[in-house]
C-alpha cells in the first residue's frame, strides 16, 4: 500500500493549487449568497430551483452561482472562500473539511449513486482485464467520488491495486469522453451524465455506482458554518427549497431532463465541436441520453449517518485524509 501513503498531503497540495488555477467565481456582494454546483446531472435539484426561481421566492438572494467540472475543483472554491453553499460530491466535501480547513456542514443529501464504469467491450471482458499492462483507464483525480468508488471496486473484487493504478490517467470527465471516443482509452470511470454519454457512444456500462457501493451517498448540500451562525433561518429555507426541488425532480423526470439539458449545453458543445476528429458518428449529447442518466441516480434528501461515517473512514484508509473523525462534526443538526 506504499503507493497511496502520500495521498493526503498530495490532496492538500491539490486544493491549494486549485485555489490559483481554477477559474475564480465572482465575489458576493453584501447580502448575497454565492452558490456553487458541479456541471453534471448530480445537481438536478439546484438547476430546478434556479430555473423556477424558488430560491428568490424564499428570500434567498443567490447573487452569483458558478459551475465546476469536478468536485475537487468545487472543493477548492470552498477553500478559497468564494462560495457559502454548494451542491458537491460527498468525498470532496469531506476532504475540503478535513484537509482544507473549511468550516462547513452537510445540511442535506441530493442523490445516491450517479457514477459508472464504461468500457470498450472488445478490450474488457472481465474486471481482471483492468490489471493488464496495455489497458488504458481514465479516472478523475485522487479523492474524487469516482476515484474512491474505483478503489472500492478494486478492493471488493480482490484486484491487484498497484497494477490497476499504473494503468490510470487522471483526467477530467470531458477529457475522458473525448479520448474514449478517439480510442485512446479502454475504460472510463465517470460521474453521470458523462457515464451515460460514454455508453451512448457505443460502449458498455460495465458496472454502476450502485453495484460498487450499495447506498453510496453521491452528493450533498453543504453550507459554511458562518452562514449557519449568521442566518440560520436562511439555511432552513435552503433545506426547504432543496426538498421541494428534489420532490419535483422525482415527480417530473422528463421536464427535469429538459431543464438540466439546457444548463449542460457546454458539454454538448464541446463534444460536437470536436466530433469530426473521431471515427464514431453517434457522439452527440442528446436529451434522451440525459434522461437515461437521470435513472442512474436516486434523488433524495435524507442522509444516513452510517453512510457518511463509512465514507469518512474509507478516505482515511486510502490516506486521502490524515485521520478519521466522527460524522457528527460535519453533519448539521441531528442526522
Amino acid at each position: 500500500m506504499v503507493f497511496v501513503k502520500k495521498s493526503a498531503s498530495f490532496i492538500i497540495l491539490l486544493l491549494l493549487l486549485n485555489s490559483f488555477l481554477v477559474f475564480s467565481g465572482c465575489r458576493e456582494k453584501q447580502g448575497e449568497i454565492g452558490l456553487a454546483l458541479e456541471q453534471n446531472s448530480h445537481a438536478a435539484a439546484a438547476f430546478i430551483a434556479l430555473e423556477k426561481n424558488w430560491f428568490a421566492e424564499e428570500g434567498i438572494n443567490v447573487g452569483t452561482y458558478e459551475t465546476y467540472e469536478t468536485g475537487l475543483a468545487l472543493a477548492a472554491a470552498l477553500t478559497r472562500g468564494e462560495v457559502q453553499a454548494a451542491y458537491i460530491c460527498l468525498t470532496p466535501a469531506i476532504i475540503a473539511y478535513a484537509n482544507g480547513g473549511v468550516d462547513l456542514k452537510i445540511i442535506a443529501g441530493t442523490h445516491k449513486y450517479g457514477y459508472g464504469m464504461v468500457v470498450n467491450p472488445t478490450e474488457i471482458k472481465t474486471l481482471n482485464d483492468l490489471e493488464k499492462k496495455d489497458i488504458r483507464i481514465g479516472c478523475p483525480r485522487e479523492g474524487s467520488a469516482a476515484d474512491v468508488a474505483l478503489h472500492l471496486l478494486i478492493e471488493k473484487h480482490d484486484l491487484d491495486r498497484e497494477r490497476v493504478l499504473e494503468n490510470i490517467s487522471r483526467l477530467t470527465p470531458h477529457k475522458q469522453i473525448l479520448l474514449f471516443i478517439k480510442g485512446d482509452l479502454d475504460v472510463v470511470m465517470l460521474p453521470e451524465h458523462y457515464a451515460s454519454l460514454a455508453e451512448a457512444c457505443g460502449f458498455k456500462m460495465f458496472i454502476s455506482g450502485a453495484e460498487i457501493w450499495p447506498e453510496m451517498q453521491g452528493s450533498v448540500l453543504v453550507v459554511k458554518d458562518e452562514l449557519i451562525k449568521e442566518n440560520p433561518d436562511l439555511v432552513e429555507k435552503m433545506l426547504q427549497v432543496n426538498a421541494k426541488a428534489t420532490a419535483w425532480v422525482n415527480d417530473n423526470p422528463h421536464e427535469t431532463a429538459e431543464i438540466i439539458f439546457n444548463h449542460l449545453n457546454v458539454t454538448s458543445g464541446i463534444i460536437e465541436q470536436t466530433g469530426d476528429a473521431f471515427p464514431r458518428d453517434n457522439y452527440r449529447f442528446t436529451l434522451a441520453i440525459l434522461e437515461k442518466a437521470l435513472t442512474n441516480h436516486k434523488y433524495c434528501v435524507k442522509l444516513q449517518h452510517e453512510e457518511i461515517q463509512e465514507a469518512i473512514d474509507y478516505l482515511e484508509t486510502l490516506d486521502y485524509i490524515q485521520s478519521s473523525f466522527p460524522a457528527e462534526e460535519i453533519l448539521f443538526q441531528n442526522f
